[in-house]
Order: structure tokens, then C-alpha cells, then sequence
């Protein structure tokens, strides 16, 4: 078969992803570019080892949530039923995050990331997992408890020796099992109550899933989420309290959007509630503005490597004079192309004007901007992870007008500037919103 040109793992997809020629064949290759050199392996399943959920492509709000889920071992390629889709999902998830900002009240200092990571947990829990999770409190909060726990986990021990018994490692085993027997125990309520859901859970046991596969799904899903999604939304919101013009802009577009889409009775409410009424192509489709700003917002932050490994027994010629020997590690580090300052102009400034026409930065070549991925297989989902990202700004900015604090609580004038070499996504744990109602 031919090579890809590209296989990669987008910010949303922890462990990288495959598409469907990926899962049938045990020597596909995979070519893995970054403009040049080319690189390309073979790979006999090394990511079907690794969970990974795929989205149907496009904006069509009637097509699944999931088009296929690909669990370890023999690749499962399932068809969701017509009612989990993004369309039917979205009303429940303005509501969750509605719900959150009501629980703020009117005025207060919050530290946004905290925050903004509940609402992803509850977010996911309700999408990838069921309703009993999504409305329990206290099983919210485990779920939070669990992915803090494997988050925390990570070293670079953990990937060089996965196989010892390291304390990371055995933590975030354990989170997997915290995890397992929270599930075992809805799915035997359910079972007892002769209870049916409408939710991923149901549709997995349906198909005959078992609950260590349906783990797995849930557990990347919220790995990804909390990892990235808050953190891309909190640092969002910290720029844009430090950019007066593109707050502006932002606003304007949110209130011509809520505008558009108020019905009739609350054409005179406040915008935070006639946003409850835009539609799902109105979040993907109708804030161009907003969306560059989350484009620049993980232009800066998402600085990670991207990661493939050479399972054949040839190795890999990447030039005269370097090869990847069977069984090594290949890395692609993110901010190789997302911050280097020929290809961006004054790459730590958050600047979503270089995506505009006239200068379109990330045009300048191949692959110079892989927040998603990059390639024939970029993040699948990506549609769910900016959907949850420009709901939760936007209402957050509806409703509230606010200030960006340091740790001492004074105000914030000039917004930090992220290192070029920090190797790691930074959470934004170390400041605070002074927030009220607007």
C-alpha cells in the first residue's frame, strides 16, 4: 500500500490516531512529515494497543458523535445509533456549562482553570461515558480525582522503563481500577432497575463491549480533555482579558451571533441566554473570530512531542546519516514549527491577526501548524474539543466582565510570555479572574 503523508497525533489525541486502512493492515506504513525530512515505518498496530476514539468528519450536526470506536487488540469498527450525535449532544452541554456560571454568582475572584476543568470533566463524562456520571456530583469528582491522579503520573521514567513497578506508574493504575469499578457498579444498577440509558455507556454495552474497553474510551477522553481543552480555554480567556481590541472583537461577533439566533421572546435578555439558542452550526461555523483566537491560544501553549515508534525489525532510513533503529522512539517536538520566529513573527506574542488574509502565517509552508494534528489523520476530535471550547468562553464572556490578578491579586497589565523551550503544556494554576456580572 502507499504511504500516508502524514499520521499525527493532534493535541486532542493523546496517544495518537489511525484511520481505517491504519486498523486493517499489520504492514501499512506511515509516513510522518514536517516538511522535509520524510519519514515513514512500518506499523503492525503499535496504536491499536492504545485507545483512541474517532469523530465523523465535516459539519453535518446529524452525522455520529463517533463513527467508530478503536479498542485494544482486534480493531472493532462500530456504528453509533443516529441519536449520538453533536446536534443532539450540544443542548445538554450549554446547559452544563450554563449551570456552572449560575453557581459563580454575580460577582467573586475564581482561579478560571479549576474551574474550567470541572466543566470539562462533567463535559466528557456525560458524552464519552453516561448520565449518571454527567448529573452525579460526587462521581464528577472522582472522575476529577482519577484524571489528576494519572496527569500527575506522567515522567519521563514512565515512558523509558513502562514495564517497572514505578509509584507514577502504579497511581495511574490504580486510577484505571477506581474507574472500572465506578462503571461496573451503574452498569449492574442498571441491570437490577431494568434501566436503559441514552448514552454512550448504554450503546457500548448494547454492542457487547466489555467495561475494561468502555475504561479506556473514557479514561483518554477525559485525559485529553482536562489536559488540553481546559487548559487551551483558561489561557484563552487570560489573553483576551489582557487584549482590549480582541475582546471587542470577540464580543461584537458573540452578540451579533445571539442575536441572530435569540427567539423571539428574548430578543431583549441578556446575551449570555440568547446564546442558548445558537445552534450547532452556528458555534462551528459562525464565530471566525473566536476561532482564531483559540488557534493562536494553542499555537503557544500546545508544546509537546508528538511520538512514533519503530515496532518493525527494519530500521528506518530518515537521511544518509541518521536512521531510526527497530524498537526506538521518534519525536517531533510541536514548538519546532509553532514557535519558530521564521515562520511567525514574534512567536510569543499572542497575536491572532497573523492568521488573517493578508498575512497567513500558518500558510507560509507544509505542516508549520499542527495544533491538531497534522496530515490524512489529524485529530478526530477535534470537532467536539473546539465545540466545549468556544461554548465555554464565550458564555463565560457574555455574562462576565473581569480582570486578569497575579497570585498577589493585583491586576495583570502585560500577559506573560510563554518560554520557547517549557517542553510541556503549562496550566494556568498561578492566577485568578476578578469577575462580575455584565
Amino acid at each position: 500500500m502507499n504511504p500516508h503523508l502524514v499520521s499525527g497525533a493532534g493535541y486532542g489525541a493523546i496517544y495518537g490516531e489511525l484511520g481505517d486502512d491504519d486498523v486493517r493492515s499489520k504492514n501499512e506504513k506511515i509516513t510522518i512529515t514536517t516538511g522535509d525530512p520524510t519519514i515513514s515505518f512500518s506499523d503492525n498496530g503499535i496504536f491499536n494497543q492504545l485507545f483512541c476514539v474517532t469523530f465523523s468528519e465535516g459539519l453535518d450536526g446529524d452525522r455520529p458523535l463517533g463513527s467508530r470506536f478503536v479498542f485494544p487488540g482486534p480493531a472493532s469498527l462500530l456504528e453509533p445509533p443516529s441519536h449520538v450525535t453533536l446536534a443532539a449532544a450540544m443542548p445538554q452541554m450549554l446547559v452544563d456549562v450554563n449551570t456552572w456560571l449560575d453557581n459563580l454568582g454575580s460577582s467573586g475572584i475564581l482561579n478560571p482553570s479549576r474551574v474550567i476543568q470541572n466543566i470539562i470533566v462533567q463535559l466528557t463524562v456525560r458524552t464519552f461515558g453516561c448520565d449518571e456520571m454527567g448529573n452525579d456530583p460526587k462521581l464528577r469528582d472522582r472522575a476529577f480525582s482519577i484524571i489528576e491522579t494519572s496527569d500527575n503520573g506522567h515522567a519521563l521514567a514512565t515512558f523509558l522503563f513502562p514495564w517497572l513497578p514505578l509509584p507514577k506508574i502504579m497511581s495511574k493504575m490504580w486510577s484505571g481500577v477506581v474507574l472500572y469499578w465506578t462503571l461496573r457498579r451503574i452498569v449492574r444498577a442498571r441491570a437490577t432497575t431494568g434501566k436503559r440509558g441514552a448514552d454512550a455507556l448504554q450503546f457500548l454495552l448494547d454492542q457487547g463491549i466489555s467495561i475494561i474497553s468502555i475504561v479506556e474510551v473514557i479514561f483518554g477522553a477525559l485525559f485529553a480533555g482536562v489536559s488540553n481543552s481546559a487548559g487551551v480555554s483558561s489561557w484563552l480567556l487570560y489573553y483576551l482579558s489582557t487584549n482590549p481590541v480582541w475582546m471587542a472583537r470577540v464580543r461584537a461577533e458573540l452578540i451579533q451571533l445571539g442575536a441572530k439566533y435569540a427567539q423571539a421572546s428574548d430578543q431583549q435578555a441578556p446575551l449570555s441566554k440568547q446564546l442558548l439558542s445558537v445552534p450547532l452550526e452556528g458555534w462551528e461555523s459562525e464565530v471566525p473570530t473566536l476561532d482564531l483566537c483559540v488557534k493562536e491560544t494553542i499555537r503557544m501553549f500546545i508544546q509537546a512531542p508528538f511520538m512514533r515508534k519503530n515496532i518493525s525489525r527494519e530500521q528506518v532510513v530518515i537521511d544518509k546519516d541518521e536512521v531510526v533503529a527497530p524498537g526506538a522512539i521518534m519525536l517531533f517536538y510541536t514548538a519546532a514549527v509553532m514557535m519558530n520566529p521564521e515562520i511567525y513573527k514574534d512567536p510569543q506574542v499572542w497575536d491572532p491577526a497573523r492568521y488573517l488574509p493578508d498575512r497567513a502565517e500558518d500558510k507560509s509552508g507544509q505542516h508549520v501548524w499542527v495544533g491538531w494534528g497534522s496530515g490524512k489523520h489529524p485529530c478526530r476530535g477535534m470537532r467536539f474539543g473546539k465545540l466545549e471550547q468556544n461554548i465555554i468562553a464565550a458564555l463565560f464572556i457574555a455574562r462576565f466582565d473581569y480582570d486578569l490578578l497575579d497570585t498577589g491579586r493585583s491586576k495583570v497589565q502585560e500577559p506573560l510570555r510563554p518560554s520557547p523551550r517549557a517542553f510541556q503544556f503549562t496550566k494556568p494554576l498561578d492566577f485568578s479572574f476578578s469577575y462580575k456580572a455584565v
